[in-house]
């Protein structure tokens, strides 16, 4: 619900798109910060009782966008949001990987994405009608409530799950030089840097639209293209995946596609040439969604969280990267120069792949 309109919200206090941009960026550094202490956080409490606390700070963190009224409030929101949220995904990778095996990983993977993109078809379009009817409030308010209705059926519903306890024998920088030192986990974790530097580029996306006379409601349509092609996409390509093809040519596949339409967007003015590239490339982001995390959890076991953790801090890294090059960019150039130009940088994570090892025969390998 929110993607179709937080650009725009953060725009009502702020007087540049630079700004937004800054905003955008002290969320991501705060998501990256949150990196360094999410294996502590996740085994301290378990599995369950984080994910549980999480959806209590979203249900109190919604709410309080609902009655902001300073971008300093804002600011200190979206970062604790950022925060919660790159603890969340961690979470949740743990439970994909427990309850899968690595023959069918990507599969796995594959539907968590189709039935994740229910809400993307529905959550943007609804929120921008809802911002363009009674005002973004409402749109916070309602996602206060959705996450406080997910939090009483996890916390009704028992999820099956095995204890996580881990002897921390080294810091977070340890297991980085440990993380680095592997040629592949170095292209795996750039491999999955880049589909966050190109939803990075996507955060502007509202306001581009906005620029080229698109209503909030017609910026919520066009975002619901993601859950479109992830829902037709992710799961047939997360058995390609595993049954055919292995992750690394997807990857390229994926990343030619996103990289050049997101390019693209930065040439265009007409609003239905808009809406078909952004199709394309959220074609490309779709083939990379959930097949570059199964593509890394190969090479993983459960017990290796200090790694996991490190691993994660791809998913926050690219967006801080992005913010920061599109803070100097749009101090200097406008907005449609930063789509070309960060879809130019993006094609260099198909260069990356292309580099990567094929692990569609690998069952089972440790870092040590």
């Amino acid at each position: 619900m929110l993607t179709s309109i937080l650009s725009l919200y953060f725009r009502k206090f702020v007087n540049s798109d630079a700004a937004v941009g800054f905003i955008f960026l002290v969320g991501y550094i705060s998501a990256f910060l949150s990196n360094f202490y999410a294996s502590r956080i996740v085994e301290h409490f378990q599995k369950r009782k984080t994910l549980l606390i999480a959806l209590i700070i979203f249900t109190a963190i919604f709410a309080g966008f609902a009655v902001a009224q300073h971008s300093t409030v804002v600011l200190l929101l979206f970062a604790f949001y950022q925060f919660t949220l790159a603890l969340f995904v961690l979470d949740v990778g743990l439970y994909i990987k427990h309850y899968s095996n690595l023959q069918v990983l990507a599969e796995n993977s594959g539907k968590l994405g189709s039935s994740n993109s229910v809400g993307w078809i529905i959550g943007p379009l609804f929120g921008s009608l809802m911002a363009s009817t009674f005002g973004f409030e409402s749109v916070f308010l309602f996602s206060s409530a959705t996450a406080l209705a997910a939090l009483m059926v996890f916390f009704f519903v028992r999820i099956e799950e095995n204890s996580v306890h881990f002897h921390h024998t080294c810091s977070f920088f340890g297991n980085a030089k440990r993380f680095f030192k592997d040629s592949n986990l170095r292209k795996t974790y750039i491999n999955n840097a880049g589909l966050g530097f190109i939803f990075s580029i996507w955060d502007f996306l509202p306001l581009m639209m906005l620029g080229i006379g698109a209503t909030i409601p017609i910026i919520g349509m066009t975002k619901t293209l993601m859950g479109v092609t992830q829902s037709i996409f992710e799961y047939p390509i997360g058995m390609l995946a595993d049954k055919q093809t292995g992750e690394r040519k997807i990857f390229i596949v994926g990343y030619i596609l996103a990289a050049i339409f997101t390019g693209m967007l930065g040439f265009v003015y007409d609003l239905h040439y808009f809406i078909t590239f952004f199709f394309i490339a959220a074609t490309g982001t779709a083939f990379l969604e959930m097949t570059r995390d199964s593509y890394f959890f190969r090479q993983m076991k459960e017990s290796d969280i200090e790694l996991i953790s490190v691993y994660r801090t791809s998913d926050t890294l690219p967006y801080l990267v992005g913010q920061g090059l599109a803070i100097l960019t749009l101090s200097f150039l406008p907005l449609r120069m930063w789509f070309i130009l960060g879809g130019a940088i993006g094609l260099l994570f198909a260069v990356n792949a292309y580099f990567l090892k094929d692990l569609k025969d690998v069952t089972t390998k440790s870092t040590s």
